[in-house]
This record gives C-alpha cells, sequence and structure tokens, in this order.
C-alpha cells in the first residue's frame, strides 16, 4: 500500500495498491482503518490481472484525528478467501479538537408485515434506548441526530435510505451508533436481518428479502465515525420458542458479521439463544442497555461519571444472566466484540 504522505492535515487520503492474482482470480477488496470497513470494492472484470499477473488499485479513505492504521486486503474471484492484509500508518495533525457530534441510526420492528413474526417490545426498546442515550450524551456532543425506523417504515429501503441520509453528515471524529432490534437468522453461517415487509416461507425468502450480511457492510463502510458501535437485539424469539427460525443467530455467522464490518459490537445473546423479552417492560437485554448508559455501568466500573462502551459491555455481560436466571431460570448470555479504544457515549446526570 503505498500514500502521498504519511502524516497530513487533511481528512482524507488517497492509497494506491497493487494487487497480484495467486491462481483464484480477484474479487472482492477491502479497506479496514483502524479496523472498520471503509471501503469495500469489486476490481472491474476488464481490469482484473491473468494468473501470476498484477492490477492497480486506488480509492480515497476518511481519517480521523491522530493515528490511523490503513489495511488492504482482496478476497478471491469467490469472495470465501482473504488475503493476508498489506498495511500502512498515517497521521492527522489538527488544531484544537470541539466537541464530536453523535448519530444514531435506530431500528425496531414489533409488528411485522407476517404476523407469525411479531414481537413485543423492540419499537418500545428502541425509543428507550434512544432516550437514554439522548439524556446521559448530551454534554458530551455538540449535537445528537437520530434517525428512527420503526415498525412499517422500518423496509429493507428506509434503512439504506437512512445510512445513505447519514454518510453524507458524519465525520470521522463523530460518534455513531447502529441500534437493530427485531428479527435476525443464521442461514448457512451468513446473518441476516429482518425488515418489516418480510414474509418467512423458508430460507430462500430470507436470502431474497432481508438485509444481509454482505448489505450491512456496505453499508457501514459508508459510516466514517471512527468511534462506532453496533448494538444488536435481533434474537427477540420470546421464551423458548420451538420455531427454529423465530429470532436464532448462531455465534459463528455474529462473528462473521462483525469481522466483516469492524466494528465495536454488543449482542443480545451467543450460540443459538433466544433473547428473553418482558422485563420492566423491555427486552430484558436492552433494558440492561439502558441501566448502564444511564449509570449502572459507571458504577460498576471506574466510576468517573462516564459510562464507556467497555463499562456498558461488562454491566450487561453481568446483569442479563442474573436477571434471566431469576426469572425464568434460564441463563441468556449476551456476547460482545470490542474494537480500538473505548470511548463514552453518555455522562451520569
Amino acid at each position: 500500500v503505498d500514500v502521498a504522505k504519511n502524516e497530513t492535515e487533511r481528512d482524507t487520503v488517497g492509497i494506491n495498491v497493487k494487487i497480484i492474482d495467486n491462481g483464484g482470480g480477484i474479487g472482492r477488496v477491502v479497506c479496514r482503518v483502524n479496523g472498520a470497513t471503509q471501503a469495500l470494492d469489486s476490481v472491474p472484470p476488464d481490469s482484473a490481472p491473468s494468473s501470476g499477473l498484477s492490477t492497480k488499485y486506488g480509492k480515497k479513505l476518511s481519517l480521523a484525528s491522530g493515528d490511523n492504521f490503513i489495511q488492504v486486503t482482496a478476497l478471491n474471484s469467490k469472495n470465501t478467501i482473504e488475503s493476508k492484509p498489506a498495511g500502512v500508518r498515517v497521521t492527522r495533525e489538527t488544531g484544537p479538537s470541539k466537541k464530536p457530534d453523535l448519530y444514531i441510526i435506530a431500528i425496531g420492528i414489533s409488528q411485522y408485515r407476517d404476523h407469525a413474526l411479531q414481537l413485543l417490545y423492540p419499537a418500545n426498546d428502541t425509543k428507550g434506548l434512544v432516550e437514554a442515550v439522548s439524556k446521559s450524551g448530551r454534554e458530551l456532543f455538540d449535537n445528537i441526530n437520530v434517525e428512527y425506523i420503526l415498525e412499517q417504515n422500518a423496509t429493507k429501503s428506509n434503512i439504506m435510505a437512512a445510512f445513505e441520509k447519514v454518510s453524507q453528515s458524519v465525520q470521522p471524529d463523530d460518534v455513531f451508533i447502529l441500534y437493530m432490534a427485531g428479527h435476525g437468522l443464521n442461514v448457512e453461517g451468513r446473518y441476516f436481518f429482518f425488515p418489516w415487509e418480510l414474509v418467512y416461507t423458508g430460507d430462500d425468502s430470507v436470502r431474497r428479502e432481508a438485509i444481509t450480511r454482505d448489505e450491512l457492510q456496505r453499508l457501514l463502510a459508508r459510516v466514517k465515525a471512527k468511534k462506532a458501535v453496533v448494538l444488536l437485539d435481533t434474537c427477540n424469539a420470546g421464551a423458548f420458542s420451538d420455531s427454529n427460525f423465530r429470532g436464532i443467530v448462531e455465534k459463528t455467522a455474529i462473528y462473521k458479521l462483525v469481522r466483516s464490518t469492524g466494528r465495536a459490537t454488543i449482542m443480545a445473546s451467543n450460540d443459538d439463544q433466544a433473547a428473553l423479552e418482558g422485563y420492566n417492560g423491555h427486552g430484558v437485554f436492552t433494558w440492561a442497555l439502558i441501566e448502564g448508559i444511564y449509570g449502572a455501568a459507571d458504577t460498576n466500573g471506574d466510576k468517573n461519571r462516564e459510562t464507556t462502551v467497555k463499562e456498558i459491555a461488562d454491566f450487561v455481560m453481568d446483569e442479563v444472566p442474573k436477571i434471566t436466571m431469576e426469572k425464568w431460570q434460564y441463563e441468556q448470555f449476551p456476547m460482545h466484540h470490542l474494537l480500538g479504544n473505548s470511548f463514552p457515549v453518555g455522562l451520569v446526570q
């Protein structure tokens, strides 16, 4: 990976990469900045090299203040094998910093078009989560910008439009939160999120109508914020449903999603567990998130008035199994995968 300068005052940098086909062809090229996927492109067929030959790839990437570690990988033509990364470090020098803006995309679906998929709390969970972040974060951020996408408005096209709107405004030094509450499914090791209009008739309907892992990766890649966290409450199947499609999200599918996006992620449950609903008017996972954001996470942490992503993750990991065991004699275990340095999302009022 080549760059013109390793130090710059600009908020973008151009990179140039040489890609060599070692026999498997060339598919997608992935650019990550500090672990977060920022670009995902396919090499045009007319520029793809023959085996043993090389081609060039160029891209402009966004930089946050301070050090930015850029890594580029290439996949084979079937997008099943990823190369070792090539990397370069670029430092962005900036003047006095201002407070960042906070951008939230909040998706909650309780009443699906398909009545067999109905849930109790995602819409209420979404409102409560946004209210908690907005109140506790008002001293941390210059502006708090929320894209609410609830119930019948949470169509695939509307979700994609919200990402398009946010991507036009968010800057590398801003903070971004994606919250998704509804149904998620693992099909052959790949994660899918159900938009409102999906009617479940089998795995083929999920492949056609759901938002795929690759689509989520592309959407998140457009959000330039260096500090970002994804909150997934997409296993709200109610207690111990026998239907194998109702909210099952396996660990392998989630980890593939997390790895592909490179974003800090906190998830409702692990393996093939259901995420239980019905605790103080919320799903258990989101109730714990809300309590943590309002200050319980800092009480369990360093008690410096800040509630950080790591403190919230630790609080949720401790609290959810205790609540579910006490109420249902069943331990639900959340998951988290944190990348880079933790950062605050609220102050204890």
